[in-house]
């Protein structure tokens, strides 16, 4: 599971894009595992999470310590990030 896929997704990117919690948290319990991984775009799993609404998997990759706020290639951060951030604010 330490392989990229063609495009430079992780493992890890496609747990949190799929939704897939028992992977994702399996994944996040491996000892050296690199939480901030981009793809070719730039893409980390937090940003996979994030554009497909996984909310569960960003919280999970947030609490171990994935960066909410790193920038993909289009220097940008999903909008669906920014939304989540804003709830969570605004719940706590």
């Amino acid at each position: 599971f330490v392989e990229d896929d063609f495009e430079g997704s992780t493992a890890l990117y496609w747990a949190a894009h799929g939704g897939h919690e028992g992977a994702l948290e399996r994944l996040l319990g491996c000892p050296g595992l690199c939480l901030d991984g981009q793809n070719k775009l730039g893409d980390s799993a937090v940003h996979a999470a994030a554009w497909k609404g996984r909310h569960k998997a960003l919280r999970s990759l947030i609490a171990k310590g994935a960066n909410p706020h790193l920038r993909n290639a289009q220097v940008s951060i999903p909008p669906f990030l920014l939304i989540f951030c804003f709830f969570e604010n605004y719940r706590n």
